[in-house]
């Protein structure tokens, strides 16, 4: 399946986004059935594996309140995936809206979240492969780890 950038209307209101399709008439189909009239289908070239052009600079107090927030919605018993798409909507910060968005699809398709996390280094400190308890290295605890709060390594901003 190809990945296709639209534009188009919706009730009068103008509409644009990203939409899987195996071809473009398939796309223009599938956006019909939405209700857009789609004015312009284009497809996306695909980035490479792993995704290496996303990420950047995130302040270190956006990553504490997107780790407040995750670990508040996790212990509320709300699933990762629906966490990770809550995050991807409500994150102030650009880079971390993008990359949940991406960790929130790839856990959904079967991923396991760490594996995601390390797929960003730029954006999640990694812990050590020998720390395996950690899911967000920004909760991590154990004193081997790297990225362990107790080590007061920061990453740099």
């Amino acid at each position: 399946m190809a990945t296709y950038a639209f534009r188009g209307r919706s009730g009068g209101a103008v509409v644009s986004g990203e939409i899987e399709a195996n071809d473009r008439p398939a796309a223009v189909t599938a956006l019909r059935a939405r209700g857009v009239v789609a004015t312009s289908v284009q497809e996306r070239t695909a980035k490479p594996v792993g995704i290496k052009n996303i990420g950047g600079k995130v302040k270190d107090k956006d990553l504490a309140i997107y780790t407040r927030q995750f670990s508040t919605m996790v212990d509320a018993g709300l699933p990762i995936a629906q966490c990770l798409s809550i995050l991807a909507e409500q994150s102030d910060s650009k880079v971390l809206r993008d990359v949940t968005g991406k960790i929130a699809r790839e856990v959904e398709g079967g991923v396991t979240l760490a594996e995601s996390f390390r797929k960003y280094p730029k954006v999640f400190t990694i812990c050590s492969p020998t720390c395996s308890r950690s899911v967000s290295p920004a909760v991590c605890s154990t004193s081997s780890c790297s990225a362990s709060p107790s080590t007061s390594r920061r990453r740099p901003s």
